[in-house]
């Protein structure tokens, strides 16, 4: 199987990181520039998009950037890599499963929501309006949320799919992505019968973000977070 692990670079919103090499891996960043490195292969990408969505654009359609090969680990760039991928692979990543992720803790969208419009953190400022439309749909409360930011993916048409509808819904709704991405994956399986569900393996957050493979950083500073 031919493996990969990619983040994203777009100005300088997070420090770059310098990872332990994994055997067996290819080290992926896509970036708006060189980066210098001895790890990643840089793959430079020019967008109209600004920095925050081009990010969101490269990490959402994994079948897009990184389609030679079978599967494919994003890795948020706040996160950093600091263990052996395939221990981490051996416990916690299920290569069946259609996406492997963190699972949220507040586990509904309506929750997360609520924060991202008090804090006034969605850049397109749809939230609200985009929330008021899910519910009109019947999407359910308590229905999942899963956190995106490490998202591994096996190479097929039904995830390729999934992958533009998600991104579609980002462009035209809330720039949250944890906002649409449960949604997608509910609309999905009620509107594609003939497909198998969407299935979502997933591993604790903050489990898995002070843990011997990742920790997260603050956007900007790269300070440390431990919860």
């Amino acid at each position: 199987m031919k493996k990969c692990v990619y983040t994203i670079r777009f100005g300088n919103h997070d420090a770059s990181h310098e990872p332990p090499k994994s055997e067996g891996w290819d080290y992926i960043v896509f970036s708006d520039r060189e980066i210098e490195s001895d790890v990643w292969e840089t793959r430079i990408i020019t967008t109209p998009l600004p920095n925050y969505l081009a990010a969101r654009y490269v990490y959402i359609n994994s079948q897009r950037f990184v389609s030679d090969y079978d599967y494919s680990l994003m890795v948020g760039g706040q996160i950093h890599i600091n263990g052996d991928l395939n221990k981490f692979w051996d416990e916690h990543i299920d290569e069946f499963a259609d996406f492997n992720m963190m699972k949220h803790c507040r586990n509904c969208i309506y929750k997360e929501a609520d924060v991202v419009i008090r804090e006034n953190i969605d850049k397109s400022g749809n939230a609200e309006k985009v929330i008021e439309k899910y519910r009109a749909e019947g999407f359910p409360e308590e229905y999942g949320l899963n956190a995106c930011g490490i998202i591994g993916r096996h190479k097929s048409r039904k995830i390729a799919e999934f992958e533009d509808k998600w991104w579609n819904q980002v462009l035209q709704g809330s720039y949250r992505d944890q906002l649409s991405f449960d949604y997608i994956r509910w609309i999905f399986d009620k509107r594609y019968p003939l497909y198998p569900k969407i299935t979502v393996n997933n591993f604790g957050y903050w489990e898995t973000l002070n843990s011997e493979w990742f920790s997260v950083h603050q956007h900007g500073t790269g300070n440390r977070i431990t919860g």
